[in-house]
């Protein structure tokens, strides 16, 4: 959702799920280590980890990053929880959803094409751009503590960032995120 607005300063992914928040942070290296949309989904779906940490790209990470991706254990990961699952039929983790390089060819997962910055330069580009100047970050967030919602947005406040969006998807709502439970 974030490339949908060129308005868009920073993306912070929020999840109670640190699953979902490895995903997010290996994914947010890959995009910034990829030199193009066409190296990141090879890098995404098919790279080895000689292959993540030999891309020209790779000096000019971060060295939390750099680390994230020379740790043959998150490759593994990577490779196992993601990259493996092969069709999006195949849900038994939520990033299943786009797990297929073609997924357009599935009718009703279309309505989702607009955002995805996987088949789109521009948007490949601005989220990338947010990843290499260290402007996506992840926060460990049940939305069900409205506690914790508070702390983490006092917090947000102090950094001096204004909240412009808030985007709950409902794309795995089947999995991802119990609705009876979010704090409105």
């Amino acid at each position: 959702g974030a490339t949908l607005n060129p308005n868009f300063t920073h993306l912070i992914q929020i999840d109670y799920d640190p699953r979902v928040l490895y995903f997010n942070r290996i994914n947010t290296a890959l995009l910034a280590l990829a030199q193009t949309r066409e190296e990141y989904l090879s890098l995404r779906f098919h790279s080895t980890l000689e292959g993540w940490t030999q891309a020209s790209g790779f000096k000019k990470l971060s060295p939390q990053q750099q680390s994230l991706l020379s740790d043959r254990s998150a490759w593994a990961w990577w490779s196992r929880e993601c990259r493996d699952l092969k069709t999006i039929d195949d849900e038994k983790t939520w990033w299943g959803y786009f797990a297929d390089p073609d997924w357009r060819k599935h009718r009703d997962r279309r309505s989702f094409e607009e955002s995805v910055y996987l088949f789109s330069d521009e948007k490949f580009f601005a989220l990338q751009t947010l990843a290499r100047d260290n402007r996506i970050k992840q926060a460990l967030l049940n939305l069900s503590d409205k506690k914790a919602i508070e702390s983490f947005f006092q917090e947000f406040g102090k950094q001096g960032l204004t909240l412009s969006a808030f985007d709950v998807s409902n794309a795995w709502e089947k999995e991802y995120l119990n609705k009876n439970q979010v704090v409105s």
